[in-house]
């Protein structure tokens, strides 16, 4: 069923879609719309950390593999935000759609024999 563009407001599906769905913060002061700026600030790894996961992600056999590494249980989620983050992807959103878009990057700009 669709919802006519006249009645997304009075429904609140605009408010809905805006922030978990879409990633959009309407509070935030400026910014490309792109990325979610969080309401507090996420914890940065250690350098250690992140250069673990860099060389998992340099060296994962298969997008599959690195695919499970990365939403194993031994991979944070601010990992993940934080190298999204740091490759200027998209990081508003949750675990699974980070690692997904790590993966996506790799397959494209690192390592296309994958």
């Amino acid at each position: 069923m669709a919802i006519e563009p006249m009645h997304v407001f009075n429904a609140g599906l605009f408010q809905t879609h805006l922030q978990p769905v879409w990633g959009i913060n309407p509070t935030a002061l400026s910014g490309d719309g792109m990325t979610l700026q969080p309401a507090k600030a996420i914890a940065r790894p250690s350098t250690a950390k992140l250069e673990k996961w860099y060389g998992i992600i340099h060296t994962a056999k298969s997008l599959k593999d690195l695919q499970e590494q990365l939403n194993g249980r031994d991979c944070a989620c601010n990992t993940l935000w934080h190298i999204c983050k740091d490759q200027d992807l998209c990081h508003a959103s949750n675990k699974l759609q980070l690692a997904t878009t790590i993966v996506k990057w790799v397959s494209h700009s690192i390592r296309p024999r994958i």
